[in-house]
């Protein structure tokens, strides 16, 4: 027979498949088993009837029900305090703040703060953790256990870290309040091969390129995604994508020293080397080395790092203009660099 128990508010609190010869104590069993119930705890009602814990379910079932549905109420001293606040979960034993139906029914009482006083056990709990998240995505932070490697938890997480909300925040303050249980994904061959979780985890951080499997680092859309939110990602792609010059000249104008991972074609590239040295200095060095010897581009790079001129031509590196531009530059440098 399949039972489907609920909690006083009807939610759905477990579903469990049993033989109509157990008794209810060992449906009691099984939730304690499979949700972290303590049976002690439980009083399972059918039909306003409660029922004992010796009584067979062909008893207490009609012979016609193949599936029924039973009330769970909970027996606990600290139930009735967290229902009327659910703040008092902070203070719990416990095996109340592990309790499944307590917990979740904390959530959805305070919004999903209580979360953040359940017990670690529970917060391993996909269906837990979500619920919280339902109502404030940043909760994930109290995830727990192993709940990095499952597919659901780790697209919900990283939708939220791909926001514009959150992509706001980072660009403003340069950091996004993380932890490692949301990037565990990257020990997982599954999620590293699934296209659909990597959009989202690529647009949450885009050198996460780096963990996709060779298939999909040659996927274009994902690569343009994953270069849009960090060039740096650039340098992960296949070598067949960064044979891309529209994709390489976007990687060049937010990063110039990506340079380094284009193909060497590229890096001979007049053009190109101009626009990676719009955004760094320190792009000159992988430049072809004609290029290395074009005054022009010397010059355009001393003014953003003056260490640059040893990658020049020997004949440029003895040039004395090239040599003053150097020296005021690293002078303009230190200077920067002792500011508060």
């Amino acid at each position: 027979v399949e039972l489907t128990i609920r909690g006083l508010s009807g939610n759905v609190v477990a579903t469990l498949t049993a033989e109509r010869a157990q008794t209810v104590s060992h449906v009691k069993q099984a939730l304690q088993a499979s949700y972290n119930i303590a049976a002690s705890m439980q009083s399972l009602v059918l039909d306003m009837d409660v029922l004992s814990d010796s009584d067979p379910l062909d008893r207490v079932l009609a012979p016609e029900d193949n599936n029924a549905e039973l009330t769970l109420v909970l027996v606990d001293p600290w139930l009735e305090g967290v229902s009327k606040d659910w703040k008092c979960l902070r203070k719990a034993p416990p095996a109340t703040r592990n309790n499944r139906l307590v917990v979740l029914e904390a959530i959805e009482r305070s919004k999903g703060e209580a979360i953040k006083f359940a017990g670690e056990e529970i917060r391993a709990d996909r269906d837990v953790i979500l619920a919280a998240m339902r109502h404030s995505p940043e909760l994930y932070l109290h995830a727990k256990g192993d709940l990095g490697l499952d597919r659901e938890f780790a697209c919900a997480t990283m939708r939220y870290l791909a926001s514009p909300k959150v992509a706001a925040r980072a660009q403003r303050t340069g950091t996004v309040l993380q932890r490692a249980i949301v990037w565990s994904w990257v020990c997982s061959e599954e999620l590293c091969a699934d296209r659909e979780f990597l959009m989202l985890a690529l647009a949450a951080r885009g050198t996460a390129l780096t963990h996709a499997c060779e298939e999909l680092r040659n996927d274009s859309e994902l690569v343009w995604v994953a270069v849009h939110q960090d060039a740096c990602a650039y340098q992960y792609a296949s070598l067949a994508l960064r044979e891309d010059r529209l994709l390489t000249s976007q990687a060049l104008r937010s990063k110039g020293s990506m340079l380094a991972h284009a193909p060497p074609h590229f890096q001979a590239d007049r053009e190109l080397v101009l626009l990676a040295l719009q955004t760094s200095g320190d792009a000159f060095r992988y430049a072809s080395e004609e290029l290395r010897a074009d005054r022009e581009l010397v010059l355009l790079a001393l003014q953003r790092d003056g260490t640059m001129l040893q990658f020049a031509s020997t004949d440029l590196r003895n040039d004395p203009e090239l040599s003053k531009a150097a020296f005021f530059s690293l002078r303009l440098q230190g200077r920067q660099a002792r500011r508060p």
